[in-house]
């Protein structure tokens, strides 16, 4: 079963799918903002990734990750900052 991506926020900021097995697609659907770089952490707030994007869509690879929540932060070109609840599970 694939979920339906959650579109949230005024910039129309899309994460999916999540759940995720090895990769989340990250966009927006505002055009007059663009996604900066995504930032993923574990739950104990330790940074595991920092990518730029500079576009309006770009993937996040998770492959190596363990089964478990991550939060995402999503930095946007107009200063904005999203966070976001993110689920790595296998099965």
């Amino acid at each position: 079963m694939n979920p339906k991506p959650e579109t949230t926020g005024d910039y129309g900021l899309t994460i999916h799918p999540n759940p995720a097995k090895t990769e989340i697609t990250v966009s927006i659907g505002n055009s007059k903002v663009s996604i900066e770089r995504v930032e993923l952490y574990d739950i104990f707030g330790k940074m595991l990734l920092q990518q730029n994007f500079n576009k309006s869509q770009g993937v996040v690879s998770i492959n190596s990750y363990s089964d478990g929540i991550y939060v995402m932060k999503v930095y946007l070109s107009n200063g904005k900052v999203e966070n976001r609840k993110v689920v790595k599970q296998q099965k």
